[in-house]
This record gives C-alpha cells, sequence and structure tokens, in this order.
C-alpha cells in the first residue's frame, strides 16, 4: 500500500529478497522515488512518461555514485523512429508472446461496455492500480 505509513520499510524488505534491476515507471513521482531507494545496487529507473503532478525527489544522490544506480528516460516515439523495422517487429513479437503465455500481465479493473462508458467510467478509473478496457 503506497500510502502506508510502513511503506518504504515494507518495499525495502521486499526488495532484498526479490533484487529488481529495473523500474519501469510511467508516474514520476516521490513514491518512484521511494521505490528507486530502495532498490539495489546497479539498478536502473527507466521514467517512460510523466503522470504525476508532483515532481520526484532524489532522496539519496549518492547512491547514483557508490551503489551506480542510473536513472534514464525512454521515449518510445523516437525509438521506433531509430530502430530498424526486424528490431522493432522481434520486440512486438516477444512482448506478444510474454503476454500469451502469462509471463507478462497487466492488471485490468474493469471492462465497460461503450454504451455504458460516460456512465461507468469516472468511477472506474478513480479505483487505484489497474486499467480499463472499453468494450465496443
Amino acid at each position: 500500500n503506497f500510502e502506508s505509513d510502513t511503506f518504504s520499510e515494507d518495499i525495502k524488505k521486499l526488495f532484498r529478497s526479490e533484487k529488481p534491476r529495473v523500474f519501469l515507471d510511467a508516474v514520476a513521482d516521490n513514491t518512484s522515488a521511494q521505490i528507486f531507494d530502495a532498490m539495489p545496487n546497479k539498478a536502473r529507473w527507466v521514467i517512460y512518461g510523466k503522470l504525476a503532478e508532483e515532481l520526484p525527489t532524489i532522496l539519496q544522490p549518492g547512491q547514483l555514485i557508490f551503489m551506480m544506480k542510473q536513472i534514464e528516460g525512454f521515449w518510445l516515439t523516437r525509438w521506433m523512429t531509430e530502430k530498424p523495422m526486424a528490431e522493432k517487429m522481434g520486440a512486438i513479437q516477444t512482448a506478444q508472446k510474454r503476454f500469451a503465455s502469462g509471463d507478462w500481465q497487466t492488471d485490468v479493473t474493469a471492462v465497460v461496455p461503450l454504451a455504458d462508458a460516460m456512465r461507468q467510467l469516472p468511477a472506474e478509473l478513480a479505483k487505484l492500480n489497474g486499467k480499463v478496457f472499453i468494450k465496443p
């Protein structure tokens, strides 16, 4: 729970056992900074969006030096224009296979019929941690 008083300690405990190396982030806020702070040596924070209004604060800048952590940006539009077609197709096929096999997944909080979208969508979008699909 991001709003828990023990979030920072809970995430540090989890990361000590799981040892994640890459944090893909479309939000880029202070919760993101806490997550990055808890990550191990040589971790990468890849920011590909800015959904939050607040700016993240780098909690311990020394981690960039002494723990060899990195913060970088990724812009899909630039990647798509720079990469050869074969590489793009390979990446798309790999992603599709991983979603189809269940290796990758995304949280879907609701599927809303298009006819009911104007009525149901605001309440569904107010929920945390998931996507809402609109079904034609």
